[in-house]
């Protein structure tokens, strides 16, 4: 095991979990790229099926995942039995006091307005109950995905293995939770990062400080990391969402729950299908504004390398009718100069012919 995660299970700062990386298939044209040896950097990464937190958390985040640890919230709940339903069940407790501050309903629904706690691999319910919304989502991701590279211009994105039903979880994304500072500090990882927290989350800050599951102590260090924006980095540690692609017209959106505890490091970002995919489309979701207009010239989505080939299909049929056009113009032109020119000559051979006519009758006469 590498040292740098040798300490991180050391600190107990998070529970590491490896995972199991999909398989990566290059399509490039020319057979030497598709040699793994020489895939990206960026495509090189440790798969881990939970996020891990290492030196990127400044020392208020680290504090407030150390305290977390000593506050991990698990049901008792029996196999069989649904924790939602479950009115003494404490995942179910903390459940309806996040839907307090969050899911509001007539408002319009957001990325930082939502928030799910579901059940964890702590718990002991099983599967049967209906709280455990992830755990589908971190297995058999060897089964369901794949990793292609079809165009050097795009890096690797995620294909179905097997349909997707509309509405369900895809899979979650994982990786090292950092902050700004680590990530810029970080080469590629900007792009690769999604934010879990914005320092400006009014939900999240009601949730925490009103509370039942947290004392004084843990509150402040709760509402203290709410200051300052914290990512999920899988650039180094991750999981195959790690490759989703960006397209204008995705399939798939993401959210976020809670599980296993409240502090920072229990939050998690999952995907869900937006509509039905087939076995063998593309994974997409939309990376945002800030990303088309600061990282791209011209979009690669398949949406958009389609549009712009129709609008240059219908830019070339448009200069093509323009072409035309000039032609027609221009023999049109020169069949006026050739009528003219017709007409020109019908006249002068008719002068012609009446000087002639005028010559022959006088010679007539003269005889």
């Amino acid at each position: 095991m590498p040292r740098i995660l040798r300490r991180a299970r050391r600190n107990n700062c998070f529970r590491l979990q490896r995972g199991v990386a999909i398989d990566m298939i290059s399509e490039l044209p020319n057979p030497i790229d598709n040699d793994p040896s020489n895939r990206p950097p960026t495509a090189r990464y440790t798969a881990i099926s939970q996020n891990i937190v290492m030196d990127g958390l400044s020392k208020v985040a680290k504090t407030c995942v150390q305290v977390g640890e000593r506050h991990r919230i698990c049901c008792s709940c029996g196999p069989g039995v649904d924790c939602a339903t479950n009115p003494d069940c404490e995942c179910r407790m903390v459940s309806e006091q996040v839907a307090k501050y969050f899911n509001s309903e007539g408002e319009e629904k957001t990325f930082y307005n939502t928030m799910l706690f579901v059940c964890g691999a702590e718990c002991r319910c099983n599967h049967t109950c209906s709280m455990r919304l992830l755990d589908e989502a971190d297995e058999h991701h060897l089964e369901k995905f794949e990793a292609r590279r079809r165009d050097e211009a795009k890096g690797f994105g995620v294909f179905a293995k097997k349909d997707i039903p509309a509405g369900s979880i895809i899979a979650t994304f994982n990786g090292e939770l950092a902050g700004r500072a680590a990530v810029k500090r970080q080469k590629n990882a900007a792009d690769y990062a999604l934010l879990l927290i914005h320092h400006q989350e009014v939900e999240l800050r009601e949730f925490y400080r009103n509370t039942t599951f947290a004392d004084k102590q843990y509150k402040s260090s709760l509402l203290a990391t709410c200051r300052s924006q914290m990512f999920i980095n899988p650039l180094t540690y991750g999981n195959c969402a790690r490759f989703l692609s960006h397209s204008c017209k995705p399939n798939a959106t993401f959210w976020r729950a809670i599980q296993g505890g409240i502090s920072p490091a229990d939050m998690r970002i999952y995907f869900v299908a937006k509509e039905a995919i087939k076995a063998g489309e593309e994974i997409s979701f939309d990376y945002g504004e800030d990303y088309e207009k600061t990282k791209l010239k011209h979009c690669l989505c398949e949406p958009c390398i389609n549009n712009r080939q129709e609008k240059k299909e219908a830019e070339n049929k448009l200069e093509e009718q323009r072409e035309n056009a000039r032609l027609q113009r221009k023999r049109s032109a020169e069949l006026e100069v050739e009528d003219e020119n017709s007409s020109q000559a019908k006249k002068t051979r008719g002068v012609l012919a009446n000087i002639t006519s005028f010559f022959s009758s006088f010679l007539r006469k003269s005889d």
